[in-house]
């Protein structure tokens, strides 16, 4: 079983593929019981926030009790950072392959993903990207092929920014909002309901995935002091969320 986190599709795209090269079922764990992995092989393709795995991903680990593990997939933009040590400390044992995998960064607070020309160019290398790995997992190589990391010294640095940018008070609406109800629709904490035609935070924190910004119609949800709107939407173009 392939189990995966996507917000914007980029993960789910990779676990789309390699389920169907190896045969087998890809399932987002916002779907799954956990209890259906126990005893069962787990592998995992999640992004990478803020060094680690996102808030969803850590709970769906600690739940489960697989009977071993197999490959780890990591999507990022610019580093994996600890994750991989982060999620073999919760399951006590160790992934039998680990790989990385850069996609567009859709954190847009920081990173433009509007220049069409040069998302078009990563996605295209995202995909050879899965090729290889692909040819890899068949080829049953194991060990850790993860380069783009950083030190679990730094967790204290990385879990306060991660904690602080995960407040929903980040979150504003700008002009254009329709109401039309896809961001609560969509979020996978629940943290959105339509109040008076128009979206409302309801929980302090949330994944800071941005499957709302990234997939609302009217680009209407936005985040932090404005470079958000600058720096536009992205979603996967060969998947749907």
């Amino acid at each position: 079983m392939i189990c995966y986190f996507s917000a914007t599709g980029n993960s789910k795209r990779v676990a789309e593929r390699i389920a169907e090269a190896l045969g087998e079922d890809a399932v987002s764990i916002e779907a799954l019981d956990p209890a259906k992995v126990s005893g069962a092989k787990l592998s995992l393709v999640s992004p990478v926030y803020f060094w680690t795995m996102p808030v969803i991903v850590k709970e769906f680990l600690e739940k489960v009790d697989p009977k071993e593990l197999g490959f780890l997939i990591i999507t990022y933009g610019s580093t994996t950072g600890h994750f991989k040590h982060d999620a073999e400390a919760i399951l006590k044992s160790e992934f039998q392959s680990s790989y990385e995998i850069r996609m567009p960064d859709t954190w847009t607070p920081e990173y433009d993903v509007s220049d069409q020309s040069s998302i078009k160019d990563q996605v295209v290398a995202s995909e050879k990207s899965i090729d290889d790995l692909i040819a890899s997992i068949k080829k049953g190589e194991k060990g850790n092929f993860i380069t783009k990391t950083k030190s679990s010294l730094t967790r204290a640095l990385s879990d306060k920014a991660f904690h602080l940018a995960r407040a929903t008070k980040n979150f504003h609406l700008a002009d254009g909002c329709t109401g039309c109800g896809l961001c609560a629709d969509r979020c996978p904490d629940k943290a959105i309901e339509i109040r008076d035609g128009k979206p409302e935070w309801v929980k302090d924190r949330c994944e800071i995935c941005f499957r709302c910004l990234h997939h609302c119609p009217e680009f209407a949800i936005q985040y932090g002091n404005g470079k958000t709107e600058k720096h536009g939407q992205y979603t996967n173009p060969y998947t749907k969320i």
